[in-house]
């Protein structure tokens, strides 16, 4: 009697919440609202489409079986820092809202229209479901119905999950693409890495279902001096943050790729960069955001690492946005290191496409800087309907497709300045003189 009391007492001190959530592990619910039974099993069409499977397989299901599957939705990815790093507040909220909306518009499968928040929150959870129900042999039915599910249901555990990492590229390119608008060569270098955790058992399932847990870390950018014509220079080591890939590391270039004529036996030559680049960069590159011009750099300098020739045969890398030249970072190689000393735009005389211009217009270094063409403002701001001059010359010498993907993108822009116009109209209305009384047989238009 004594030892029924005491197993009386014992479960009289369980709390009824207690009580509760040990009866809800012991049985799986079987029942979920009508918008959140017809969403799911909408993105289980996707889903089955996406594993190659026909969806009218899930349609067969019975409904207990679709419940299974839809029972164990997911919550969005956990962005956060990393232990140990620092990230400023401002990033971290501003990477959370930019994640959120990259999930919402990004489609894992452009066909169905399957967008990766619903592949996260439904369909990698249902993914997992399936799993435990192939183990449960609580689809053996289906299988006899349709070949395509049987043989996918008897292939292995682990090829059925090495086909997540493919869905989730374009979480990944989202992630790289965010790092690098944050990430400064001079100073601080983001990287995240993804884990994929199985959180503890929910009450209405009794299973557990998995996270994506993205942890947001740092390094501190690293200096040297080097000289160069006599001068001690501090320059700053390019730096690839930690990713999914790879973790961080110092960012080199290939000899092949700067001289690809030469012979010598290939080498890295790891690139470092001064800050005199950064801020030539960020007078040049005028109506580009600090985040643009951050992921302008990486682009260019990391991932692209285009060569061309300057005009006295050195080679330099190319700062671009989809093919079209925006300048160019000299550089020069001492031992195994490459330094970054400037940024030109594409109108020195130096560069490609300058030294046509220079050679149509018969423009000085002086001019240049005068007028102001070595900013990217000047190419959104001047009419040049006005000045025909300048404007064919642009064309002839490859400038042109720049300043017509300049409109043609985002930049936000007030329109024509009209001062500055008649200013640069002005000015080349005395250059067409004066090349007209230097070269009188070529009788250049005057505008």
């Amino acid at each position: 009697m004594a030892k029924n009391k005491n197993k009386s007492r014992k479960y009289s001190n369980q709390h009824p919440n207690q009580r509760q959530l040990v009866a809800a592990h012991k049985a799986l619910k079987t029942s979920i609202s009508k918008t959140q039974f017809e969403r799911g099993c909408s993105i289980a069409h996707k889903m089955f489409r996406l594993l190659g499977l026909d969806p009218a397989v899930f349609d067969g299901f019975t409904k207990k079986q679709k419940l299974f599957l839809l029972n164990n939705e997911s919550q969005p990815p956990l962005i956060d820092v990393e232990p140990g790093c620092f990230v400023p507040r401002q990033y971290l909220n501003r990477i959370r809202t930019e994640m959120y909306a990259c999930m919402q518009t990004e489609y894992v499968d452009e066909e169905t229209k399957f967008t990766l928040i619903e592949l996260i929150t439904y369909g990698i959870p249902m993914l997992l479901m399936l799993e435990i129900g192939i183990e449960k042999n609580m689809f053996v039915d289906s299988c006899l119905l349709n070949q395509g599910f049987a043989d996918f249901c008897n292939g292995s555990k682990e090829d059925r999950i090495t086909l997540r990492p493919r869905w989730l590229v374009d979480l990944y390119s989202c992630l790289d693409f965010q790092m690098s608008l944050y990430s400064q060569m001079n100073f601080r270098i983001y990287g995240y890495n993804v884990s994929f955790d199985i959180i503890k058992p929910q009450i209405r399932t009794g299973f557990g279902t998995m996270r994506i847990q993205i942890k947001i870390n740092s390094i501190e950018s690293e200096s040297i001096y080097f000289n160069h014509n006599g001068v001690s220079r501090k320059a700053f080591r390019v730096m690839a943050g930690d990713n999914f890939e790879s973790e961080a590391a110092p960012i080199f270039i290939w000899r092949s790729k700067l001289f690809p004529e030469n012979t010598v036996k290939d080498r890295p030559y790891f690139m470092y960069i001064q800050s005199h680049v950064l801020q030539r960069f960020k007078e040049r590159m005028d109506i580009f955001e600090t985040t643009n011009r951050n992921h302008l750099l990486y682009r260019s300098i990391i991932i692209r690492q285009n060569i061309v020739q300057s005009s006295d045969g050195q080679p330099m890398l190319v700062c671009s946005i989809g093919g079209n030249t925006l300048g160019y970072f000299p550089f020069i190689i001492q031992g195994d290191k490459l330094f970054i000393l400037s940024f030109l735009p594409f109108v020195s005389a130096i560069c490609p496409e300058g030294a046509k211009l220079h050679q149509l217009l018969g423009l000085h270094k002086e001019d240049i800087k005068h007028l102001g063409m070595d900013k990217m403002s000047f190419y959104v701001l001047i009419d040049f309907e006005q000045i025909p001059m300048l404007r064919d010359a642009l064309q002839e010498s490859g400038i042109w497709k720049t300043k017509i993907m300049l409109d043609e993108s985002c930049i936000e822009s007030d329109g024509f300045d009209q001062v500055k116009t008649s200013f640069v109209k002005n000015f080349f209305q005395k250059l067409a003189l004066r090349n007209a009384t230097q070269f009188p047989e070529d009788n250049p238009d005057i505008v």
